[in-house]
């Protein structure tokens, strides 16, 4: 099958391969289909430091609980007892912007993290939030702000990690780098090298980032996780047959894995295969069926 045309007309964002929690968690990358999508978007590190922190909402709503084991559930009932008036304190806001993040809900996540900021301007974690929905919502700028007061407040693997995704999607990508090796030091693992490589690209070390992902690659042959980012940088560069074989690799490795599928898919489409981006669809459609729906909405394609 041949997926040559002419130059790009679409190259994949960075953000499409690993916005936020996009690369595989640091150890032993999950090994069912289940344990790549399980993810709401929201750090372990969050639910412990709420754990650990002693705050709660009312009794009935024990928000740590309440969100790990139904967030949909959860978010409404936070948003209706904001919207009945009830005290905004800076455990309702933190629980209801956490719960917007786990259930993708940035742009309420994002009002609720600059109230919890404003009252509590000194909690590192609210600044966190804060930089994460800032981040998911486009606000580059702001995201950099917050997670470097975040850093000041009390360094840690998620401030570094935030700060250097909004400085590299700020375009300062040797500003980037500094932060996400930050990250790297303190327990990164595959996800932090992974950014890495995308920061070294952006800043023209293009032949360096490449080696740095076959090299992880090679470290973690059961992580597919590598050899996506390798054939998104590939392909933004017009490199096709090298992503096309980057993507193999990765298909390999991890066939059912939504990101290496609707990856493909993307690719395919770009390429003029609709055929095979249909059957990419038809494949994401059974692990991913939400993303499935949308991508089919959003390309033509039958779902």
């Amino acid at each position: 099958m041949s997926h040559t045309t002419d130059a790009p007309r679409w190259a994949i964002a960075l953000a499409v391969v690993a916005v936020v929690g996009g690369c595989a968690t640091p150890g032993k990358p999950p090994s069912t289909v289940d344990g790549w999508t399980e993810r709401h978007g929201i750090r372990a590190e969050l639910l412990d430091d709420l754990r650990a922190s002693g705050a709660s909402a009312p009794a009935e709503l024990h928000c740590t609980e309440a969100i790990h084991g139904d967030p949909d559930k959860a978010y409404a009932q936070l948003s209706a007892m904001l919207a009945s008036g009830a005290a905004a304190d800076g455990t309702l806001l933190f629980c209801h912007a956490f719960a917007a993040l786990a259930t993708r809900r940035y742009e309420p996540a994002y009002s609720s993290a600059v109230k919890l900021v404003a009252a509590e301007p000194k909690d590192a974690l609210a600044q966190r939030l804060l930089a994460f929905s800032a981040l998911r919502t486009g606000r580059n700028a702001e995201a950099v702000d917050a997670a470097t007061r975040a850093e000041a407040l009390a360094p840690n693997a998620e401030s570094a990690e935030l700060m250097g995704k909004a400085l590299l999607r700020a375009g300062q990508a040797d500003e980037a780098l500094h932060a996400l090796r930050l990250w790297a030091s303190r327990g990164g693992g595959v996800e932090a090298r992974c950014w890495i490589a995308a920061a070294s690209w952006r800043a023209g070390l293009k032949d360096a980032a490449i080696l740095d992902l076959d090299l992880l690659a090679s470290d973690n042959p059961r992580d597919p996780e590598p050899l996506v980012w390798k054939a998104s940088l590939l392909w933004s560069a017009g490199n096709r047959a090298e992503a096309w074989r980057a993507s193999d690799s990765a298909m390999a490795r991890a066939p059912e894995v939504p990101q290496v599928v609707g990856q493909r898919m993307r690719m395919a489409m770009d390429a003029g295969d609709r055929a095979e981006a249909q059957a990419m669809l038809d494949r994401l459609a059974h692990s991913s069926p939400q993303a499935a729906r949308k991508l089919a909405e959003k390309f033509g394609l039958r779902y």
